[in-house]
């Protein structure tokens, strides 16, 4: 593993925050850096209905890896799952640069 990021979200929101703008752009220094491929997986943080966390889940994936691609990213190079409610249920989408 090459690098580990996290961005949190507001709870219920698929709106990258601000804060999210630096996280992306040190993912994406990383994976340049690496050579290597980046996996986002999204997650969600309430208790609505699993077909709706996954929604969310994926929302927010689809919003990192938006961002991401608008930093230099490249497109054959960014990943994306959705895992809906973690065991952690935490309102937030990791990035792993392998």
């Amino acid at each position: 593993m090459k690098g580990e990021f996290t961005i949190l979200f507001d709870a219920g929101s698929a709106v990258l925050p601000a804060s999210a703008a630096e996280i992306v752009r040190q993912a994406v220094d990383a994976l340049q850096r690496s050579g290597g491929y980046i996996t986002v997986t999204g997650h969600d943080d309430t208790g609505r209905a699993p077909a709706a966390s996954m929604e969310m889940s994926h929302q927010r994936a689809a919003a990192v890896k938006a961002a991401l691609l608008a930093a230099g990213a490249p497109a054959n190079g960014v990943a994306v799952a959705h895992q809906g409610q973690s065991g952690l249920r935490a309102a937030r989408v990791d990035i792993v640069i392998r």
